[in-house]
């Protein structure tokens, strides 16, 4: 049972995930435009009109568009996993947590569920080791 506050929450994280994806919408079909142009570039290169190095430049532009926005549209696909994982099978998500925190916000044990629906979950401990960039 969640209570009214996590209700909001949750309400909260959809609104703006529902925004995002509006947002990667337009990037999308913007992509889809630049893509149009590239194909146009290739095909001036091909017939030799217009600078081959401003052409060069103007594709590896896209080509570095395009992975960024490929980037992005991965980290909304983990945003839509984690908030509906009724419509994404096999994939594993944290159910609940159990024992006290540490300084981070972190609990001493995670119930993580492998798949929507199943009747188990796993319990994982805290080790106090982390990882992440040397600083």
């Amino acid at each position: 049972m969640t209570t009214e506050s996590e209700n909001r929450i949750l309400i909260e994280a959809v609104r703006i995930a529902a925004e995002q994806i509006e947002s990667l919408k337009e990037e999308l079909s913007m992509t889809r435009a630049q893509a149009l142009i590239r194909k146009d570039l290739i095909e001036k290169l091909k017939s030799g009109s217009g600078g081959i190095m401003e052409m060069k430049q103007t594709i590896a532009d896209k080509e570095a568009e395009i992975e960024r926005l490929t980037k992005k549209c991965d980290m909304q696909a983990n945003i839509l996993r984690r908030l509906t994982p009724d419509k994404f099978p096999d994939t594993l998500f944290i159910s609940g947590v159990l024992g006290e925190r540490d300084s981070n916000n972190m609990p001493q044990k995670l119930l993580v569920v492998p798949a929507y629906g199943v009747d188990f979950s796993y319990i994982y401990e805290r080790t106090e080791k982390t990882t992440g960039p040397e600083w």
